[in-house]
């Protein structure tokens, strides 16, 4: 049987417990790296991308009540659906949000469940209720990797990011790049 001295055993401890952190930042950073070459691509297209998250949207909200009340299924392109849809705000939604909050069905607003309700603060008057769905979710994190990769990007002057973690013998410097 191999013995180990306890300091030698407690320091490999340390080093292999920050493995997680270290794997977790890089797959973090490629994740980064993967959306922002995604948003930079559709940039480039960015009126041809728009119009298709349009249809998208459409297409998948056409069944809900709101998609029949103003015939989703029917419209295929920009100018008709602005043409056809008013322009809103909260206050346009606010019942059906709460009445989706209180029984749950969903189908009124939207095609796929919504798993959480945010609540703002209401500094700009009475607090509203944010539905999210999955999908929501997922396209926000997406975004926010992107962004989190532009900010590495242009105002770390396009050099490598590091992160410091606590070692035993000092510090141990993770560069992302």
């Amino acid at each position: 049987m191999l013995r180990i001295n306890s300091k030698i055993r407690e320091q490999a401890e340390k080093i292999f417990n920050k493995i997680p952190d270290i794997f977790l930042l890089y797959l973090l950073q490629v994740a980064a790296k993967r959306s922002l070459k995604s948003l930079q691509k559709d940039t480039v297209n960015a009126v041809s991308v728009q119009q298709k998250l349009l249809r998208n949207i459409l297409k998948l909200q056409k069944d809900t009540k709101y998609g029949k009340k103003y015939n989703f299924a029917a419209i295929d392109s920009v100018a008709e659906f602005q043409r056809i849809y008013p322009l809103t705000t909260y206050e346009n939604y606010r019942e059906v949000i709460e009445d989706i909050a209180s029984c749950g069905n969903f189908s009124q607003l939207v095609a796929e469940p919504i798993i959480l309700f945010q609540e703002t603060s209401g500094t700009t008057g009475k607090s509203k209720l944010i539905p999210r769905t999955k999908r929501l979710l997922s396209t926000s994190q997406k975004s926010f990797q992107a962004v989190n990769a532009i900010a590495k990007s242009y105002y770390l002057n396009g050099k490598a990011y590091t992160k410091k973690i606590a070692h035993p013998k000092g510090w141990l410097f993770v560069e992302i790049v």
